[in-house]
């Protein structure tokens, strides 16, 4: 599986494009927030000649969310998130935006994230993200026998709680490719930081030995929200 990592967004977030089959994909806490940032962004998709059928979120920091009206906006799919982190999308996310911007001396940013797309639906613990697509129910009825494909293959992915980073977050994990999307639970070396608003130090600490029991000396593929990816546990 070759997962793309692009880069965006003014502190460097780790956007990932997955692919799902030959045609279909789908992108993990996108955070164009620019013209510039959105062509980017768009001319990976092209040079992959794939296109997303989804968002998804490992949580609803601003630097992780900033992209989702531009792909919802552009091709109309849903935007998948935990529902304790949904507070930071849809019309009402620049009360809890300001919050997270307050504290990095960053309001400026707030207009990027305000009014953003409400979850189409919500991540849950041991659920995997096809669980998400059976709720929404996108494209009724479709033929279309490449879609139908890349649907199902959600199934593929799994999704675990690991609250702390803020409350909400989750991790997604792929057992047949060996794959670990972390956000920003894990980085290489390190963990996410806990002061922001929502989140717990002791929650984090609790989520990082569980992932260590459970992904830990099988090898798994790491991919973080920023800095280095392809490490292991």
């Amino acid at each position: 599986m070759n997962i793309s990592k692009i880069v965006l967004g003014p502190v460097g977030t780790n956007t990932l494009i997955v692919p799902l089959n030959n045609k279909y994909s789908f992108i993990v806490d996108p955070a164009n927030f620019d013209e510039s940032s959105h062509r980017e962004l768009q001319s990976v998709l092209d040079y992959l000649k794939t296109t997303p059928i989804a968002i998804v979120l490992t949580h609803g920091h601003f630097d992780h969310v900033s992209g989702i009206s531009f792909l919802h906006q552009k091709f109309n799919i849903p935007v998948f998130i935990s529902k304790e982190d949904s507070i930071f999308i849809g019309p009402s996310s620049e009360l809890f935006q300001l919050k997270l911007l307050e504290s990095c001396f960053f309001e400026s940013f707030l207009p990027k994230v305000s009014n953003l797309p409400q979850a189409s639906g919500f991540l849950k613990d041991g659920t995997s993200l096809k669980d998400c697509w059976k709720v929404q129910n996108i494209f009724p009825g479709s033929t279309n026998k490449e879609l139908i494909d890349a649907v199902n293959n959600l199934a593929d992915w799994k999704i675990i709680a690991t609250p702390g980073h803020s409350r909400g977050s989750v991790c997604l994990y792929n057992e047949i490719e060996k794959q670990l999307i972390c956000g920003d639970t894990l980085f290489d070396g390190g963990w996410g930081r806990t002061d922001l608003y929502s989140g717990s130090e002791s929650e984090i600490i609790e989520s990082l030995k569980n992932l260590k029991n459970k992904f830990g000396g099988k090898n798994y593929c790491l991919w973080s929200g920023h800095g280095f990816c392809g490490f292991s546990i």
